[in-house]
């Protein structure tokens, strides 16, 4: 995962501003990570994703969990489902925003079939 952060601090208010993309993203039939998002500072957390081009559709999928250090592989004691299997159609962008006392977040997806490209950007704020 080629995942790229941007931290951004603004104004005396301490308003923190959190944004994050993978723009080169291949999919394959099971579900992988495709962004992992700390959010230990942030109250909001907007997703979108998108499948580019072709003729394949997926899924997607959205982890939470409220511990300190998690390992980063997704397991029952550590990570809950804050967001179950849902489709993605090819060349729309899906936008979820979630808020809660989350660490972390772990967005995965997947294809359909074939190996389909994908993008994903998210943006925090507290």
């Amino acid at each position: 995962m080629a995942q790229t952060d941007d931290f951004v601090n603004i104004g005396a208010s301490c308003e923190y501003n959190q944004y994050g993309r993978d723009e080169a993203i291949t999919l394959g039939t099971s579900f992988a990570n495709i962004l992992e998002i700390d959010c230990k500072k942030l109250r909001s957390v907007t997703v979108n994703i998108q499948i580019v081009g072709g003729a394949i559709d997926g899924d997607y999928i959205v982890y939470g969990t409220t511990k300190r250090n998690p390992t980063m592989t997704v397991t029952e004691d550590e990570w809950a489902i804050v967001k179950a299997s849902t489709a993605l159609t090819r060349d729309v962008t899906t936008i979820d925003t979630f808020t809660g006392n989350y660490t972390k977040l772990i967005v995965q997806a997947k294809g359909d079939s074939g190996t389909p490209a994908a993008k994903a950007w998210y943006k925090g704020k507290n």
